[in-house]
């Protein structure tokens, strides 16, 4: 039983060609006849997704995800340290209103 591909090859030579002396057909035979399928998932990952969305930012206008969440959590910092700042002045001023005793003038 001849495979599809000796028939193939067969068929493929010239026809009007009349002397075959030229031409070498090579017959190639593996030890195996199965062979290992890659397949390729076209899905990509959150972080694969990410890291495209990353450089196009990167190319198009020079900056990066990574750049704009640091300026974002050191803009959040510095509003939750002033807001605690503040916090802390009133409450030493509420103490030192509450602290001192109201000045007593006796005749």
């Amino acid at each position: 039983m001849d495979l599809p591909l000796n028939k193939f090859n067969m068929k493929s030579f010239p026809r009007h060609k009349e002397n075959y002396s030229d031409l070498a057909v090579l017959h190639v035979y593996f030890g195996v006849t199965n062979g290992v399928f890659y397949r390729r998932f076209l899905l990509n990952s959150w972080f694969e997704k990410f890291s495209y969305i990353g450089s196009i930012c990167g190319v198009i206008a020079g900056f990066s995800l990574i750049g704009i969440g640091e300026v974002i959590f050191f803009v959040v910092q510095q509003l939750i340290m002033a807001l605690r700042s503040d916090a802390y002045t009133e409450e030493r001023k509420n103490r030192r209103r509450k602290a001192t005793n109201p000045l007593l003038i006796l005749p």
